[in-house]
Order: structure tokens, then C-alpha cells, then sequence
């Protein structure tokens, strides 16, 4: 659903241009690019391949933790193949979680979420593997999440409701965020994560939640020394009532602010966000008109939404 005409935010957002260097568009495709890292630097990490097939790929240095557990991975210098391949999805499972649990004590792997993500060859498809989320960047696995944005009407034009993540947070405090968006664990649906997620998150009652419009989907791959984040982000849209006012609950949110259009794209193109949040901001703006094809880097923004496999 496209928002209602371009209101005095998403002027100011085209005027942008005339107040930095670069466009508004130009900014955010400089923070999308940023994110996703060079073919050149992805070759360095070896397949890993499970049930004979490759679905992730690990760095050499996790490559060589993993070499502890030879009766678990086979690792050689051009790959790594998790053993078992007649073993059941739960046997493979269980004996990752295992070696997982060991790294996690020595400090390798933190922000330890007991939720489990499957490693299948496509979205939808039968999993061969169930891995703990924290360790899903070590194997380069395609991994699934959901954001929504969460917008409302007002006399002066649209507002977005952005969150500041807590400084307790592993990863990323006291950053800016979605009001609602989380990781895509196993045998959820995308619809009903984002129900979960909101009453989780936001306090958003489910009969509310349920109103999100699914629109589209953002991709990227990101890589680290030893990670690898190949994360497909499905998009929402949530029109919230002006009275209603989202609650932290779950303690992941310090605090709910309520920001005009042209206020998030100056945060989104500063930094501010969480990185893969501008994917999905930008994606919005783009579909409801706040930045159109007449701007520099309309193109260049566009292109850099969808940067990594979507199957």
C-alpha cells in the first residue's frame, strides 16, 4: 500500500540534496554498500556442505576451531563437510550443538540465543540442519528475518516509530532500530513472527500485528574475519492508530520515539541505525514516493537493496 501523497516530509526529504555533498539517495546507497561485502573478499572462505550440498561457507580461522571435532567436520583446505550425512536432521543437530556449546564456553560464540535456524537449501525448503542463531554468521548459512516498519498518519504528514536499542544488546546498543523486526527461527512463518515479535518487542496486541502488509524483501551479505551474514530481510508495513503508542517489553528497547520521514532518512543516511535497518527504510521511502527517480543515486540506492541471494 502506497502512502498518500507526497506531503512537506517528503519534499524536504528531495531537498536534502541541497543542504550535503550527496543526495539523499546517495547517502543511503553509500551506507546499503557498506554493508555488503566484495565478491573478493567472500572467496576466501571455504563451502560448507552438508547432505552434500553447500549451504553456507566458514572462514579459515572458524574452519580451524572446527577441526577440534574431526569425527564432526571434515576439514581440509578447500572445504568443510559436516559428517553424518546418513544421520538424521536431529542427530546432525544434536552433535553441532555440542561443539557449539564448548565454543560458546571458551568466548568464541556470545550472545548465545537458544533459538534455532534452519540450513536448507532455499527458503521453505526441509532443513538439513538446525543451528543455534548465535552461530549461524560462523557458517556463512542464508538466514531469514523480518523488519516492519511502523508508520502513522498525522496533520503534519506520516511519522515512524524507531526504537533505540537497549545497551545491554550484544550486538549493536543503543543503536536505532525497527520498531518490530527479528530473526526468522525455525517452523515460524514470516506473517506470525512478526505477531510475535510485536507483542515481544513493541506491546503491539496480535489483532493489530496481524494487519501487517507484507511488501518485498531486502538482501545482503556482510563478512567478518571469521563471519559471514547472507540474511534475506522480508519486509512489512504496519499502519499503527495515532493514539496507540508502542511499550517496550521484552527489554531488547530502551525506549519508542515517534519521528517525522525526513528526520529517520537524516538518521538512516548518518549512521545511526543499525546497518541492515537502512535496507529496509530505504526500501519504504522508495515505495512510497519520499525519494523518486529524479534524484541522483535513485538507481545506484535501488541496486544496492538486493545485493545477496534471495534462494
Amino acid at each position: 500500500m502506497r502512502l498518500a501523497p507526497l506531503n512537506l516530509a517528503t519534499q524536504r526529504v528531495r531537498k536534502m540534496a541541497t543542504h550535503a555533498a550527496l543526495s539523499a539517495p546517495q547517502q543511503l546507497a553509500q551506507r546499503c554498500r557498506e554493508l555488503s561485502s566484495s565478491p573478493e573478499t567472500r572467496a576466501a572462505f571455504l563451502p560448507f556442505s552438508v547432505a552434500q550440498q553447500t549451504l553456507g561457507y566458514v572462514s579459515p580461522v572458524f574452519a580451524g576451531k572446527l577441526a577440534r571435532w574431526p569425527d564432526v567436520f571434515h576439514v581440509s583446505e578447500t572445504a568443510v563437510v559436516l559428517g553424518g550425512s546418513e544421520a538424521s536432521v536431529e542427530q546432525r543437530s544434536a552433535a553441532v550443538a555440542d561443539c557449539m556449546r564448548q565454543l560458546q564456553a571458551e568466548g568464541v560464540i556470545t550472545g548465545w540465543r537458544n533459538e534455532l535456524l534452519p540450513v536448507a537449501a532455499g527458503f521453505g525448503l526441509a532443513p538439513e540442519l538446525l543451528l543455534e542463531r548465535a552461530a549461524a554468521p560462523f557458517f556463512g548459512i542464508r538466514a531469514y528475518g523480518v523488519h516492519v516498519n511502523c508508520f502513522v498518519r498525522s496533520p503534519h504528514g506520516v511519522l515512524v516509530w524507531v526504537a533505540r536499542r537497549s545497551m545491554s544488546k550484544s550486538l549493536w546498543p543503543g543503536l536505532l532500530d525497527h520498531a518490530v523486526a527479528g530473526a526468522l527461527p525455525h517452523g515460524v512463518s514470516p506473517q506470525d513472527n512478526v505477531v510475535k515479535e510485536a507483542g515481544e518487542e513493541a506491546g503491539i496486541p496480535p489483532e493489530l500485528a496481524a494487519r501487517a502488509v507484507p511488501a518485498g524483501v531486502v538482501s545482503y551479505c556482510a563478512v567478518g574475519l571469521d563471519w559471514m551474514k547472507r540474511d534475506v530481510l522480508f519486509a512489512f508495513d504496519l499502519e499503527l492508530p495515532p493514539e496507540f503508542m508502542p511499550t517496550p517489553t521484552d527489554g531488547e528497547v530502551d525506549q519508542f520515539s515517534l519521528l517525522p520521514v525526513d528526520r529517520v532518512v537524516e538518521l538512516a543516511a548518518s549512521g545511526s541505525y543499525k546497518p541492515n535497518c537502512v535496507l529496509i527504510i530505504a526500501d519504504w521511502l522508495i515505495r512510497n514516493g519520499f525519494l523518486t527517480p529524479e534524484q541522483p543515486g535513485y538507481l545506484e540506492l535501488c541496486d544496492a537493496l538486493r545485493t545477496g541471494d534471495l534462494r
